[in-house]
């Protein structure tokens, strides 16, 4: 390729570098107890408006760096915005030139659902880490009333109790 036509590609992964960057400045740090598995960077916001209006770029530009972004590994999205509602971003890692030219060109339908499995099964496990750790709160509860609650008498407050939620 000529220098002139590597100019387009450099100048898309340099605004996937800029873009990312923008999202680590503003990205929390949330712990494995918030998590509820692994710690992770987390960005939220408003995507398009970060390419198209901070970095004033046209809205094509909007596609091509959120997908190359995903296909390098660089983010991974936790939830979809929308109107008013921003989207949230996993951070993975930044992106670099050999990312750039190793990433799989095009992720298949098969690693698709793999990877949808596989964050199912990672939802479950941190849903049923919280069933555990709440059974764990109730039995105390139930043991510091000597193991037995008759339903006629009053309930224990159970609001004294730690019970972690989502």
């Amino acid at each position: 390729m000529t220098e002139t036509e590597d100019q387009p590609v450099a100048q898309n992964f340099r605004n996937c570098v800029e873009v990312y960057k923008i999202m680590a400045s503003e990205a929390d740090v949330l712990s494995a107890q918030q998590t509820g598995s692994v710690p992770m960077t987390v960005w939220e916001g408003f995507t398009t408006k970060l390419i198209v209006e901070r970095m004033g770029l046209s809205v094509p530009y909007y596609s091509s760096i959120r997908r190359e972004l995903i296909r390098m590994g660089c983010i991974k999205q936790l939830r979809r915005g929308g109107g008013t509602s921003p989207s949230q971003w996993e951070l993975l890692r930044e992106p670099t030139e050999e990312l750039w030219h190793n990433a799989p060109a095009k992720r298949t339908y098969a690693s698709s659902m793999q990877d949808a499995a596989a964050q199912q099964i990672a939802d479950i496990i941190r849903r049923l880490s919280r069933l555990e750790e709440n059974f764990d709160v109730l039995v105390r509860a139930v043991a510091e009333h000597g193991g037995n609650v008759p339903f006629d008498e009053p309930k224990p407050n159970v609001h004294q109790y730690e019970v972690i939620s989502e």
